[in-house]
């Protein structure tokens, strides 16, 4: 689960605030847009999987900044544009510009209700006897997939025994879009220690007032205080799921550079650093090249200029 998405365990995004069960919803726009992500799916022919994928896929500075059914609209408006139910250019206008697309009729309230109590089958034929029993001692693989699975990253290389389920279910690792796997998965769920697997608390945030609208500021302040740390994260993210980096040695570098005294995004740069200097991918001397033509050219430029490299007086 490499991704924005997959927090548990990483430094420096607060503390996990859980809310009360009864708690849905915090601004009215929200059950629309819960009610429009499924109403959607009826003519768009898409999975949940898809769906979820869609979601997973925001940029982490986009995603981060986003609340939660922030999250779900965005995704939802990319799968709308992809499966031509609506144009970009109708998106971007807010209205309908052309003829609607043929859809499935839309369905009553009745319908509705029971649909949305049935939901999509995800049981499949077993095509053999499952490869554990319940309470063997399993441990779960080092991967760096980039579709989804159900194996938070912290869990990986983790030991713990294995826990019965309901059955052979579709696996939807393999079809990151489109439609689900009919391949059978009849291996126990497995977890390193007894907390995983339980319902994730979400984290509180005040929705603002119209949907899409990126919430800056949550309440323990904001995930990023400048761009180049959203982008930081996100290069850091990206050499991961190309597994350029290695996750954990990544970790175990951050926290040597946090035990420098650096601050968290500083820290974070510098691993950076490291690790990409020892991989040749990014040398340390091509980077302070690179960053001292960044001063200089900050310094030459006029006040409120945009900085390129081109204003580099040193470049040729």
């Amino acid at each position: 689960m490499n991704g924005a998405h997959d927090l548990g365990g990483a430094m420096g995004f607060g503390p996990v605030e859980p809310e009360p069960e009864d708690v849905r919803f915090h601004a009215g726009w929200e059950p629309l847009v819960l009610a429009l992500t499924l109403a959607a799916a009826r003519p768009g022919g898409w999975s949940i999987d898809e769906s979820r994928h869609a979601r997973e896929s925001l940029p982490p500075p986009i995603y981060l900044t986003l609340t939660y059914y922030e999250i779900w609209l965005a995704a939802t408006e990319e799968l709308l544009v992809t499966h031509g139910l609506i144009g970009a250019d109708e998106l971007d206008a807010g209205r309908s510009l052309r003829p609607r697309a043929d859809a499935p009729a839309a369905l009553d309230a009745d319908a509705a209700a029971r649909v949305l109590a049935t939901g999509a089958p995800t049981e499949r034929d077993g095509t053999g006897p499952p490869r554990f029993a319940p309470g063997d001692r399993v441990r779960a693989r080092v991967m760096h997939p980039r579709g989804h699975t159900r194996l938070p990253a912290t869990s990986a290389a983790g030991a713990g025994p294995s826990r019965p389920t309901a059955g052979p279910t579709c696996c939807p690792t393999p079809a990151r879009t489109a439609t689900a796997s009919a391949r059978s998965r009849s291996t126990p769920w497995c977890s390193p220690a007894p907390s995983c697997g339980a319902r994730t608390p979400t984290r509180p945030r005040p929705s603002p007032s119209t949907p899409g609208s990126p919430t800056l500021s949550p309440p323990d302040g904001p995930v990023f205080d400048e761009p180049w740390q959203a982008s930081a994260f996100a290069l850091a993210v990206a050499l991961q799921d190309t597994g350029t980096l290695d996750r954990q040695e990544f970790a175990e570098t951050l926290g040597a550079e946090l035990d420098t005294g650096l601050a968290y995004w500083d820290a974070w740069l510098a691993a950076l650093e490291h690790l990409l200097d020892g991989l040749g991918v990014a040398d340390r001397g091509s980077v302070e090249e690179r960053t001292g033509a960044w001063l200089r050219a900050a310094v030459a430029t006029p006040h409120g200029a945009p900085v390129t490299l081109d204003a580099d007086p040193l470049r040729s």
